[in-house]
């Protein structure tokens, strides 16, 4: 399996490349686990200036991985969300280097909040955003409405 997320730094400039494209890069608890582990080192590293996030492929993030989900329990899935959803979205609004999320293709749900919670969005006119947890019924659960 190769490495869910990227991390390259260059002239002071770290991207972060969510790398599951054969999913539209949806996100499980390796690729969240990861992304904040990344920006933990980030954090630390006082020779970066800006982090750009983005997707491998033709997406950005396209939420959560529906597949990982159904390993949980109602429990589970609550403190997932809770620990790993809310925790990563908070990790990027909170990272002292300014965010910028370079969307391209699609950012639903999970994806699209961890983009609200970024400094700064930049879009190609292909990107498509969107809450679709809405129309089942659910309110975003990290804070995307919020930060809207």
């Amino acid at each position: 399996m190769s490495e869910k997320v990227l991390l390259d730094v260059s002239d002071r400039i770290a991207t972060l490349t969510v790398n599951n494209p054969d999913k539209r890069n949806a996100m499980d608890r390796e690729t969240r686990t990861a992304l904040r582990d990344r920006l933990n080192d980030i954090d630390a590293n006082d020779g970066i200036r800006v982090v750009i996030l983005r997707g491998k492929g033709d997406s950005y993030i396209a939420g959560g991985d529906i597949e990982a989900f159904a390993e949980f329990d109602r429990v589970d899935a609550l403190e997932y969300l809770t620990n790993y959803g809310q925790g990563l979205y908070n990790d990027v609004a909170d990272l002292t280097k300014p965010t910028i999320a370079a969307i391209d293709g699609y950012a639903f749900g999970g994806g699209l909040e961890v983009s609200l919670a970024c400094d700064l969005r930049v879009a190609t006119p292909d990107a498509t955003v969107g809450f679709p947890e809405v129309g089942l019924g659910i309110l975003p659960g990290g804070g995307g409405t919020q930060r809207l």
